[in-house]
């Protein structure tokens, strides 16, 4: 059983509903099957070929009503509810049917033909809704190709039944055999609700499309549904297109038919035997190629070859027109492809559609939109047959045209499936930009920031002051804001206000606040032009406020020449002059150095970096950065490897901008460099954006320490989500992606090997935390070369418990994915996995000579506790 499964690709706890799914949909095709061949022969025995436009149409204008009344009650009844009284209605259907054929009921070949292909057309649609409840996305796209079989499989012995009981029964009683369908179809799809659905309240009451329709029923809702949405939209002109050249193949291959064959029970016979043999060769082809090809490859390469197969059949149809044998290759081709590859690759772009909305969305395009694009080609082959007068070359010079477009679509529809699966990932709304400012526009609003602007409240003042300040109304903010109460408001209305040297100097006589009194007196300093001497010594040098002193040096140094070294020492020895060593004021020193940018302040903040109390070294280093000295910048490097000062170091790093880009990348690159320090530089460059930044931390993408590397690696997401237009090595990156993958694989076919069961080991341990090591390193790798946002909300919905999530993140990996990262990611994420069969003691030995020393010890320490008694190990401790 378990080398069946394997040939399957069928997984534990999937075969019972696989198999009813199975039997639901070959009973289904088995159904529809031989009634086709009765509606043909029926139909072709009565009427002319050259009719069948008239039946199209009236196909289109019947499904337009029965569909409106299915989608009402698909909205109101479960699904299993709804499914079992179409059946029921269909087995009274079939029974008057029987009644009336030997009648002479004339116009019973034109109904049954319009009956069989809305028969047709909903028991198919509610097997395949049922299938999407029950798989998830994954196994969906795994197990799609496989049930489809099913329905080929009940297409090959429908037209078996059809061809060889119609010679002792005749076409009419071949009626009665369709009862079986709907007899045993309402038993499967109870089991199948009650005992496997994913989601119980759709299965048991359906939902309302969208939340927003409550109380509209019916197609309309559904429509605007569908009209809002472009993945619905290019669903719907995807198989419209591919309803319309199906149509006009069918015309082609039955006006060729009826050239032949004239009886009643002969078309019948050869109509069984002609789908009996699509089917056949279906299944086959289902069995040993299309399953692979749609698991593979996906809806990339399975959209595409049934247009171009049907573009190749048309062409020959061309050369050879009304030749029986090419009007059976081109519809013989249709049929065997579109059963095994075209329909499950079809049925894959709806299990994106939210599961609460797929129902009623999935009934709507399935049964209307084939049928409507029917009635479409049922009046351009009128046009073309009765107004243009052509005949089986003009409609396949029409159908190469619609082909071409068909193909167009189908290339289409791919990029806006992974984009669908994107969004349902991540749901989160994106609030514009402008949106902000949009809503305070009107005077109501502009008016309340007003009359927050007059609180005496803190925190509500400061929050209108940034409101304001956000949608760009500064005007809002009122001049006496600077005498407000509270000295957190003064400060910032002292920033964004305009004032002048006056207003200044007015300010600083009334404030008592001293901070603020310096922040006042430092922004005056700063409005003097640069060619005005400052005054010396300026009074506020010998203030006994630090604030003071700090706030006029600042001014001071700011007009002072950076050649002229001795005075600027002298106002600093006027400022800090008078501090002993254990001064509480050091503090302010280090931090006012961060505005003072003249070379002779240097040896004080080396100085006051290295000091003592941890406070004041702290708030040196950060100031650092602000000051921007070159000299500075080999002391903050060295202090990326103290443990208490590296944050700060980096901090300070960053504030210098890519001008040390140069002296980074050195240091980052270079093996001999303390790696405690290497380890930290990706933290900064991280943070500073350029294009160079990215060409350094990709030459790094292959160290070999384990930290290093992550960091490196973190430091390009910073980048890629930076918004600015880098450019990425996909090479480089692809090639580090393949590492991680094959490393995290080895890891884990190594702990599948070791421990087959939980046992606590710390070598076990250790393999777990590497493979979790291994998916997040390999991820944040994928964001390189992919949508970041996407990514990482496909790596939330893999870690998540809902399998439906975790399938919708690998499925949109697997679309978006190029080749040659498939094959080393996927695997991984999949649960079902390749394992090769190493020899433990190979295992062990491997890493018991690792040069991950931590890997190294767990190996020798689990081989130590005879863990694996027969296990021989060379290099393990004896």
């Amino acid at each position: 059983m378990e080398q069946i499964r394997s040939f399957l690709n069928v997984q534990r706890g999937e075969g019972k509903p696989l198999l009813l799914l199975f039997l639901y949909l070959m009973l289904a095709l088995s159904s529809f099957t031989i009634a086709r061949a009765v509606r043909d022969s029926l139909f072709l025995h009565h009427y002319s070929a050259l009719d069948l436009p008239y039946a199209y149409l009236a196909i289109a204008v019947v499904i337009g009503a029965v569909v409106s009344l299915y989608v009402r009650l698909a909205a109101r009844l479960s699904q299993a509810t709804l499914i079992s009284a179409t059946l029921l209605f269909f087995i009274l259907n079939l029974i008057l049917f029987w009644w009336a054929a030997p009648r002479g009921w004339n116009a019973l070949p034109a109904v049954f033909y319009v009956w069989t292909s809305i028969y047709g057309i909903i028991v198919t649609a509610q097997v395949w809704t049922v299938a999407g409840m029950i798989l998830d996305t994954r196994q969906a796209r795994r197990l799609f190709p496989l049930l489809g079989s099913g329905g080929i499989l009940g297409a090959f012995l429908g037209g078996l039944v059809a061809a060889v009981a119609v010679r002792s029964a005749g076409t009419h009683n071949l009626i009665l055999l369709l009862l079986v369908f709907p007899v045993l179809g309402i038993g499967i799809v109870r089991l199948l609700s009650r005992r496997f659905c994913r989601n119980c309240r759709v299965c048991q009451r359906a939902q309302p499309a969208v939340d927003s329709l409550k109380g509209e029923r019916g197609l309309a809702p559904v429509a605007r549904m569908i009209f809002r949405s472009r993945y619905l939209r290019l669903i719907v002109g995807l198989l419209a297109l591919s309803a319309v050249v199906t149509l006009l193949v069918d015309f082609q291959f039955k006006l060729a038919v009826q050239e032949s064959i004239r009886s009643a029970d002969r078309l019948t016979a050869f109509f069984g035997s002609f789908y009996a043999w699509v089917g056949l060769a279906s299944f086959l082809l289902q069995i040993l190629a299309g399953r692979w090809l749609v698991d593979r490859h996906g809806i990339r390469v399975a959209l595409l070859i049934l247009p171009i197969a049907l573009l190749s059949g048309t062409l020959v149809l061309l050369a050879f027109p009304l030749r029986l044998w090419a009007a059976l290759l081109l519809r013989g081709g249709d049929g065997i492809l579109r059963h095994s590859i075209d329909k499950p690759a079809i049925e894959l772009l709806f299990v994106p559609i939210p599961q609460s909305a797929r129902a009623e969305v999935k009934a709507a395009i399935d049964m209307v939109i084939p049928r409507l694009a029917d009635g479409l080609g049922g009046l351009l082959l009128l046009f073309l047959t009765r107004g243009l007068h052509l005949g089986t070359r003009g409609t396949g010079l029409v159908n190469l045209g619609l082909l071409g477009l068909w193909l167009w679509m189908a290339v289409r529809i791919r990029r806006e499936h992974v984009s669908t699966l994107r969004a349902n990932l991540s749901e989160r709304q994106i609030f514009p930009g402008h949106a902000l400012q949009a809503a305070f526009l009107d005077r109501e609003s502009t008016e309340r920031i007003r009359a927050m602007m007059e609180e005496r409240q803190e925190d509500v003042v400061l929050y209108a002051i940034e409101l304001a300040l956000a949608i760009g109304r500064r005007g809002l903010i009122p001049a006496h804001l600077v005498r407000h109460p509270s000295p957190s408001v003064r400060s910032r209305a002292l920033d964004v206000l305009p004032m002048t040297a006056e207003e200044l100097e007015r300010t600083l006589r009334e404030e008592e606040d001293s901070r603020i009194r310096a922040r006042i007196l430092a922004r005056a300093y700063s409005m003097r032009p640069a060619s005005e001497p400052p005054a010396a010594p300026d009074e506020h040098l010998l203030s006994r406020d630090i604030h003071m002193r700090l706030a006029a040096v600042t001014g001071l140094l700011h007009h002072t020449p950076p050649q002229d070294i001795q005075t600027a020492r002298d106002y600093l020895r006027m400022a800090v002059g008078p501090l002993d060593d254990d001064s509480a004021e050091w503090i302010f020193v280090a931090e006012a150095l961060g505005e003072i940018h003249h070379p002779a302040v240097v040896g004080l903040h080396m100085r006051l970096m290295a000091h003592p109390d941890r406070a004041v070294r702290k708030r040196a280093i950060l100031s650092a950065g602000r000051a921007g000295q070159r000299e500075l910048v080999p002391v903050l490097v060295r202090l990326l490897a103290a443990r208490d000062s590296s944050s700060a170091a980096r901090s300070a790093l960053e504030e210098y901008g890519e001008r040390i880009l140069g002296t980074l990348g050195d240091i980052f690159t270079d093996p001999f460099e303390d790696m405690e320090i290497r380890r930290q530089i990706p933290l900064v460059l991280g943070r500073l954006p350029s294009q160079r930044t990215v060409n350094i931390l990709t030459e790094a993408l292959n160290e070999e320490d384990g930290l290093l590397g992550f960091r490196t690696i973190g430091a390009l997401n910073r980048l890629r989500v930076s918004g600015r237009d880098l450019r990425f090595e996909e090479e480089a990156i692809t090639r580090r992606i393949r590492a991680e993958g094959e490393r995290a694989l080895r890891y884990e076919y190594a702990l599948h090997e070791l421990y087959p069961q939980q046992t606590g080991d710390l070598l076990e341990q250790l393999l777990r935390e590497k493979i979790q090591q291994g998916r997040e390193r390999v991820f944040r790798l994928l964001g390189l070369v992919l949508p970041p946002a996407a990514v990482h909300a496909a790596y939330r919905a893999i870690l998540e418990k809902d399998s439906s999530m975790r399938a919708n993140g690998i499925e949109y990996l697997d679309n978006a994915l190029p080749s040659p990262l498939r094959k080393w990611v996927l695997p991984l994420l999949e649960s079902r996995k390749e394992v090769p069969d190493a020899p433990v003691s190979v295992i062990l030995e491997e890493f018991c000579r690792s040069k991950d020393p931590v890997l190294r010890e767990c190996a020798q320490d689990a081989v130590a506790r005879h863990r694996w008694p027969g296990a021989a190990v060379a290099g393990a401790p004896a």
